[in-house]
């Protein structure tokens, strides 16, 4: 499989471009559907379903049992739509109270499965709450019709054999280097290791666990030797924290690694370092939605620090993470935040679903080789193929498809020269849904020299 992409300089010939050919592909797990798989999107709570193995040959868990003995699917409930102040319709729903339910300071109401739902109302019996139509570019797409015995064969030979047949090796031995680490939490979204307290040691830097809002990321201190301790005398400003990814730089030029966080829901946060252990917030022109009151920002599960502009100043680019349950119009796309270099930032690019959906995969390289820094970014959407972004100058931004990418989510990406032919590639970590199986598996893409095309 193939695939090009270009841009196009305003007045001059093109004189980059990026065509990246499929390498390797190899499935891990194949299975049915976990409840972390976002449809398109329609913002409804539900509860979490088990991620049992199951055969390969089974059929789609998530069709109903009449459908597969050949019956009409029950007709959906009449609902009595309405129409909010922004023109979105939704309808009520409710869910009868019990425990598990905790109503925040920020006067949303958290569910026992960590959803929050920003606005409601209650009687002694029930919660009340808003469920919005999907918005007409995220809705899910139509059925297509039944794949024949010829389809099904032709999408299974893409795939490798399973995982069990490849051959297996001993040259690797992993052994702990743990001690003193977590173990509960849901500690999700990313991590990173740098040495925050100058000993020399790498340390460990992640961003609050989930369904512990409020709480600030944690630091754990490593002494090189496989033990770590929390960093307990670290301070930080009294924010409206919640889960999400977490990056590292010196953003400030002090010569202390200081923070910036993703925040589901919320937005981004930048913590300037003294060096010491102490964290002050310096978000100042980065919108951040601190209670359910305010009005929503860019949020984001997945952030990344680079020079994006070239100025010396190590800037923030996040990329959104999907739709609201309140029927705002979510965070779709990648934003770029601007390091002004005086504490404070400028939000620029995209942010937009112009450009991406929603994921929580950002990567950013010069995927070209153009000598601008580039942008991949995973979706949450299944199908989606416009995940490369493709800097044209400091603000112009080039979305660009890869079409051979499988219906799938993208869940992960690393970059690197993995030919070694001195050019980057791209291998994916993906989650399939083909034939009426859902797969797990990797693909990894060769960039090669062919010209692209539009």
């Amino acid at each position: 499989m193939e695939a090009s992409n270009s841009r196009v300089r305003p007045g001059r010939a093109d004189r980059s471009s990026i065509a990246l050919a499929a390498l390797l592909t190899l499935t891990l797990r194949p299975g049915p559907a976990s409840g972390h798989e976002p449809p398109a999107p329609e913002s409804r709570p539900a509860a979490a379903t088990a991620n049992a193995p199951a055969a390969r040959t089974e059929a789609d868990p998530a069709a109903p049992a009449s459908a597969a003995a050949g019956e009409s699917p029950p007709a959906e409930p009449e609902r009595e739509w309405q129409v909010n102040e922004r023109g979105r319709r939704f309808y009520v729903e409710r869910l009868e109270k019990g425990p598990g339910y905790q109503v925040l300071d920020t006067g949303e109401l958290r569910t026992p499965w960590g959803i929050r739902l920003p606005s409601f109302t209650e009687d002694e019996r029930y919660y009340y709450f808003r469920v919005y139509e999907s918005l007409p570019e995220y809705a899910p797409r139509p059925l297509v019709s039944k794949p024949t015995a010829e389809d099904l064969a032709a999408i299974a030979a893409t795939y490798p054999p399973p995982f069990a047949t490849l051959p297996t090796t001993d040259r690797i031995e992993l052994t702990p280097f743990d001690q003193g680490l977590p173990r509960g939490g849901q500690w999700r979204n990313g991590f990173r290791l740098a040495d925050m307290n100058g000993d020399g040691a790498l340390d460990l830097v992640h961003g609050p666990a989930r369904k512990r809002p409020g709480t600030p990321p944690a630091i754990f201190l490593g002494d090189g030797r496989g033990s770590w301790r929390h960093w307990s005398e670290a301070s930080f400003p009294p924010l409206a924290y919640d889960y999400g990814d977490v990056a590292i730089a010196d953003l400030d030029r002090n010569g202390a690694l200081d923070l910036a966080l993703a925040v589901h829901l919320r937005g981004v946060l930048v913590l300037a370092h003294d060096g010491k252990g102490a964290f002050t917030s310096s978000s100042a022109g980065i919108a951040f939605q601190a209670t359910a009151s305010e009005p929503p920002a860019f949020s984001s599960r997945t952030i990344a620090t680079a020079d994006w502009d070239r100025d010396g100043l190590v800037d923030v680019l996040a990329a959104g993470d999907g739709p609201r349950l309140d029927g705002s119009q979510g965070s779709y796309g990648v934003a770029w935040y601007r390091n002004l270099g005086n504490g404070a930032w400028e939000t620029k690019g995209s942010g937009t679903s112009t450009v991406t959906p929603f994921g929580e995969v950002l990567e950013v390289a010069d995927l070209d080789g153009d000598g601008d820094l580039d942008l991949f970014v995973g979706s949450g959407m299944r199908g989606s193929t416009r995940l490369l972004v493709l800097a044209e100058g400091d603000d112009n931004w080039m979305p660009a498809d890869l079409p051979q990418i499988r219906p799938a989510t993208v869940r992960a990406a690393a970059i690197a020269d993995f030919d070694g032919d001195s050019r980057l590639d791209l291998a994916l970590g993906y989650r399939s849904h083909e034939g009426g199986l859902w797969r797990w598996g990797l693909d990894l893409f060769r960039r090669t020299g062919e010209p692209p095309s539009r």
